[in-house]
């Protein structure tokens, strides 16, 4: 048993270093096919990084989802806090903030040039108002629930929430993962053609050889299997270029684009994938990799028999 494993331990290293030397037979070659696989990959998984940051920029905007309620003018303290302690009560509402007729003209005050004007107003214009952090729910008609609710609360002027662009922005956020798929469904395919076309030419080239092998009784496992850890060096080396490429370019925007965030105040930055994500991606392209090299190396050996 021991000596059998020890045979195969063997002759996958032998292949190991074989389909190594089938990509140093022809750099230039190998290089101009890896480059084009790279390329090829960092593609999608350029769109995937955009839309993990999407996702993420997402998370940071979450204030950004709030409910304004807006209150009567000249409601009393014990009113306004009647009101307040009904809206925390409201199923949905995971916070609840009040601020105050007097915060609210106080924060007025505060803001550049507002003050002279502040005092020509015989009252105070302000009303009281209440920010609400809605629970996060991923069913559709949560969010308006929630303001329909709100708007029947007593003493209420009006609710506030700008849900459309946050709407819009899902939106997208769908799209861009739907295209993501697709391309890189679309593109592992071209990957496969890459690979498969690059193996075809190299068994070609040693048909001689091929054909010699099997005349001495090598069985097609034995020969395939070199050209099957080449097709699996392709999909890694194509898959570890790419991740080169795309931090590359996560690097060049991030630099182009640090000043402009920082001259509009915005704390956004770029991430790149993360570790499960690489792993991920590094075994998808040694899959594909590899079935571009079963699905030449399949054909290709079934039409070479040797001479006798």
């Amino acid at each position: 048993m021991l000596s059998v494993i020890q045979r195969h331990k063997v002759l996958h290293l032998q292949a190991f270093r074989s389909g190594l030397g089938l990509l140093g037979r022809h750099p230039a070659s190998a290089l101009m096919t890896l480059s084009v696989i790279a390329m090829a990959l960092a593609l999608p998984a350029l769109l995937w990084v955009f839309s993990n940051n999407m996702s993420q920029w997402t998370h940071s905007w979450k204030n950004n989802n709030q409910i304004v309620l807006y209150l009567q003018p000249a409601l009393s303290d014990d009113q306004v806090d009647a009101v307040f302690k009904r809206v925390k009560e409201t199923p949905g509402v995971a916070q609840a903030h009040l601020i105050t007729a007097m915060e609210g003209l106080a924060e007025l005050t505060a803001q550049e040039g507002m003050q002279e004007v502040v005092t020509l107003l015989p009252e105070n214009p302000i009303p009281a108002l209440i920010e609400i952090t809605p629970i996060e729910s991923k069913e559709p008609d949560h969010f308006e629930s929630l303001m329909q609710a709100l708007n029947t609360i007593n003493d209420v002027d009006k609710v506030s929430a700008d849900r459309a662009w946050i709407e819009r922005w899902h939106a997208l956020l769908h799209f861009v993962d739907q295209l993501t798929l697709l391309l890189g469904v679309v593109l592992a395919m071209v990957v496969i053609l890459i690979i498969n076309n690059a193996l075809r030419f190299a068994i070609q080239s040693r048909q001689d050889e091929i054909q010699v092998l099997k005349w001495v009784g090598a069985t097609d496992a034995f020969v395939a299997r070199p050209f099957l850890y080449s097709g699996v060096f392709y999909g890694i080396l194509g898959g570890v270029l790419a991740l080169l490429l795309v931090y590359m370019f996560i690097y060049l925007v991030s630099w182009a684009f640090n000043p402009l965030l920082v001259l509009y105040s915005m704390a956004l930055s770029i991430s790149g994938l993360s570790l499960k994500q690489t792993l991920l991606l590094l075994v998808f392209v040694t899959i594909i990799g590899w079935l571009g090299a079963y699905l030449s190396v399949r054909k290709q050996l079934a039409s070479i028999e040797p001479e006798l």
